[in-house]
């Protein structure tokens, strides 16, 4: 094989590798690693938990039955956090529900992120569902 046809081939294979890397670091910040869409869910006994942007730096969360609001808090900076975005996350490997502490009482954890980059050092709020509200529970 003559030489310059094989620095081609080789310059060729870094670009497309760069390439190649550019565009899965494209993939992943559109499709996310952050799921900031997770902003609804729906509870074993037909309950439902909203996550909704109220501001550039608020959210509220709302607890509803079959359309009627039990409970509604908009969320600012409480819990030494901003709320720029707040998502819901499984609180155990695969559910986004689960009582944690055989209560009787299903837990959701909220992740909260206001568009910094260590994403991987934060830990979500666990909020406890009650008939009528949601208390916090724990980080």
């Amino acid at each position: 094989m003559p030489k310059k046809l094989k620095t081609s081939l080789k310059n060729l294979s870094k670009v497309a590798f760069v390439i190649l890397l550019l565009f899965s670091g494209i993939a992943l910040a559109v499709n996310g690693d952050i799921p900031v869409d997770n902003t609804h869910i729906k509870l074993p006994d037909g309950k439902e938990v909203f996550s909704i942007r109220k501001g550039d730096h608020s959210h509220q969360i709302v607890l509803k039955n079959k359309g009627k609001i039990l409970w509604q808090k908009t969320f600012e900076y409480e819990y030494d956090r901003l709320w720029d975005y707040a998502f819901f996350v499984p609180i155990k490997k695969g559910r986004f529900v689960y009582d944690l502490n055989h209560t009787g009482y299903p837990k959701i954890a909220i992740a909260t992120w206001d568009g910094g980059n260590a994403m991987d050092h934060r830990t979500a709020l666990i909020f406890e569902v009650r008939p009528q509200s949601l208390e916090y529970y724990a980080v």
